[in-house]
């Protein structure tokens, strides 16, 4: 198996540098707020699939509150385990469950995301203001520029591609 080992790595690395994010040298554990921020950003995103994958406002805001009692029933189950002892390991573990679920949503799709990923990374390096980062004061999530450029149509367009090339 051929695992390109860390080109999302690299442009995500690419991304914090330019944004002024945080670039671990060696393994670190994540602090309690950058994991907060890290999830809540998450958790914008899974509402998006929820609400791009829904028909009706009805339907999403059905999908929005199971989400939220499937996170309840998790958040109780963890309430009766131990704390990890090895935090670092323990953080690696679910980031790594999160990119096996994301990456088998991939494969439920039958989209191969290499070139898509490729096109958010682009549009996300398009998000600096004349090369500098500005930052939501609330929460420092980053703030779109005024020359920023929305993957969507290059989305579509590799999307598209796949769909003729696999016919």
């Amino acid at each position: 198996m051929n695992i390109n080992e860390n080109m999302y790595y690299q442009m995500v690395r690419e991304f914090h540098k330019a944004f002024n994010h945080p670039v671990a040298e060696q393994p670190t554990i994540m602090d309690v707020e950058t994991a907060l921020n890290r999830m809540s950003w998450d958790a914008e995103e899974s509402l998006e699939l929820l609400h791009a994958s829904s028909e009706t406002i009805e339907e999403f805001q059905f999908l929005y509150l199971k989400l939220l009692a499937n996170m309840k029933n998790t958040y109780e189950q963890l309430l009766k385990t131990e704390f990890p002892e090895d935090r670092l390991s323990a953080q690696v573990d679910a980031l790594c469950d999160k990119e096996y679920f994301n990456q088998g949503s991939f494969v439920m799709m039958g989209v191969k995301p290499d070139r898509v990923v490729e096109a958010v990374h682009n549009s996300n390096m398009s998000k600096l203001w004349n090369g500098v980062p500005k930052f939501r004061e609330e929460d420092g999530k980053i703030i779109k520029s005024d020359t920023f450029v929305s993957p969507e149509p290059m989305i579509k367009k590799e999307i598209e591609r796949q769909q003729v090339s696999s016919k």
